[in-house]
């Protein structure tokens, strides 16, 4: 067929355009970096790259080719970012696979850059051969030349990071690629991913406090905004909203309720123009602390740490609001004793006492006997 296609050049335009289209139609890649594509599903893709497109995207010193020695031949941009919801230290693999035998090379950068500022590849492959290529297949290295098998290391990933990826026909034999997802992140790639915004929400996420506690400030920095454009501020909460003072401010001020404790979940979306990110705060108020005692009986027992340790106490009983101490031995009866009343205020965690004119131990419990 290739050998038909060679010998009558005038019928090649016609063929290609009826055997790529399809694919067009089902996928899409771009040449240049600052227009490339979301990747936002795991579902396979299948493209012919074709040209390096309007910009020499290795033009620049900041953008490293990495192992690509030749650079730009027949090259496809992706971008690809995950949800905020995926689990940390994810994995992803992909597989890049010709329609038919072609040298595919590849370069992965990241996190978090921009076409102007690409960096030096975090995954890279220059492998010569005519198979599949890609992330993971138990590869450990994470660059490779023209010797390497065309596999290297799985890229471990975080909740929001977000990827470049160029795919390049070495051969420019016009093979398309199909190109499919694996890994622990492959069903976190993020379908609201923007990569011409480079806003990031640095927010500490999480606080605790107590009932009725000090007010505080949502720490936190919004960084890659584009300066004199307008920025929206919006906190959104299921429960908790009403305590903060301003939910449109970049760092509201939280004033802990005095009715209620748990864990309480604001969300942040930042928007300038068609650029948005969000970030996520919870704050948890803690119960009031508990008195420790241990019920036995019906009997109130209060171990004896507050200042006045009566040797005599066995337990306390609670009647009518008084604790009344047993004695373990009264004076006897020769001897008097001071009697003392001890009260119990609430809210306040020690014993009260006052004391009296001396008595008669019979009737009276000991603080102690006097001759």
């Amino acid at each position: 067929m290739l050998r038909y296609l060679y010998q009558f050049p005038i019928l090649v335009p016609t063929l290609l355009l009826f055997c790529f289209s399809p694919c067009l139609l089902q996928a899409q890649g771009d040449p240049d970096c600052v227009n490339s594509i979301v990747l936002c599903s795991n579902a396979d893709i299948t493209f012919n790259p074709s040209g390096i497109g309007m910009i020499n995207d290795f033009a620049s010193p900041a953008n490293n080719q990495g192992c690509l020695t030749s650079g730009e031949r027949n090259t496809a941009w992706y971008f690809f970012a995950f949800n905020p919801n995926m689990p940390a230290n994810s994995q992803i693999e992909f597989t890049i696979t010709p329609s038919f035998p072609a040298d595919y090379d590849f370069a992965v950068y990241g996190p978090d850059v921009n076409c102007n500022g690409l960096g030096s590849p975090v995954r890279c492959s220059y492998a010569a051969g005519n198979g599949p290529t890609g992330l993971g297949n138990g590869a450990t290295d994470t660059s490779e030349g023209a010797g390497g098998n065309g596999w290297v290391a799985p890229l471990t990933v975080q909740p929001g990071q977000g990827f470049y990826l160029v795919i390049d026909n070495f051969s420019g034999n016009g093979a398309g690629f199909n190109m499919s997802w694996g890994g622990s992140a492959a069903s976190y790639l993020d379908c609201s991913a923007n990569p011409n915004c480079n806003i990031q929400a640095n927010y500490a996420p999480t606080y605790t406090a107590c009932q009725s506690g000090a007010s505080f400030v949502f720490q936190g920095a919004v960084l890659g905004l584009t300066p004199g454009i307008p920025v929206d501020y919006v906190w959104d909460s299921p429960n908790g909203i009403g305590f903060l003072n301003n939910p449109f401010s970049a760092n509201p001020t939280f004033f802990p309720p005095s009715d209620q404790f748990g864990t309480f979940t604001f969300t942040l979306t930042i928007t300038q123009e068609t650029c948005e990110q969000t970030a996520t705060v919870s704050v948890t108020i803690l119960p009031p602390p508990q008195r420790h005692h241990h019920r036995s009986g019906g009997r109130l027992h209060r171990w004896a740490n507050h200042p006045f340790r009566y040797p005599w106490l066995q337990l306390l009983h609670l009647v009518n609001g008084s604790i009344r101490p047993q004695c373990r031995h009264q004076c006897p009866r020769h001897l008097f004793c001071h009697r003392h009343q001890l009260k119990w205020l609430p809210g306040h965690g020690d014993l009260l006492r006052r004391r009296h004119q001396p008595a008669h131990a019979s009737n009276y419990w000991p603080d102690r006997c006097l001759s």
